[in-house]
């Protein structure tokens, strides 16, 4: 995985637990503090759990477009270390446009990609999004053109 994150032998076995499905991104923390922890911190295997999700994503992962305004899950997609930007962008945008023109406040709606190891993040909000998922852009719609 060349993803830019120097690798441990801890990332390397959660690495390992997350495709055999001992683990997931779902996994309550205090579970994740219990199987991985050490030291006298034992909260202190959460950074690289977070890390071996990025990693993992990267090659078995599934990129999430959500309405950060409303709180309200858009779409998903499968991908792969070999999907680009303009792949995802291509495949989720309809999405967002069709739900910003369905949504019918008019008002700004931020929306953002997230990625996690491949599964089904439906069901999930906001504040999961931001503890376990990996940001990778955002954009607005309906935001009003800037004048010069």
């Amino acid at each position: 995985m060349n993803n830019g994150i120097r690798p441990t032998h801890l990332i390397d076995r959660i690495c390992d637990d997350l495709a055999a499905g001992v683990v997931s991104a779902r996994t309550p923390e205090q579970d994740i503090y219990a199987r991985y922890g050490r030291g006298p911190d034992p909260k202190s295997c959460w950074l690289e759990y977070k890390h071996a999700l990025r990693a993992y994503g990267e090659e078995h992962g599934t990129m999430v477009l959500f309405d950060d305004t409303n709180g309200v899950f858009l779409a998903q997609m499968d991908c792969t270390a070999d999907t680009s930007q303009a792949e995802a962008v291509a495949w989720l945008d309809p999405f967002a446009e069709r739900h910003y023109r369905e949504e019918g406040s008019g008002s700004p709606m931020r929306v953002t990609v997230y990625r996690l190891p491949r599964g089904d993040y439906s069901g999930e909000d906001l504040a999961f999004f931001e503890t376990r998922a990996e940001y990778l852009w955002e954009t607005t719609k309906g935001r009003a053109p800037a004048f010069a």
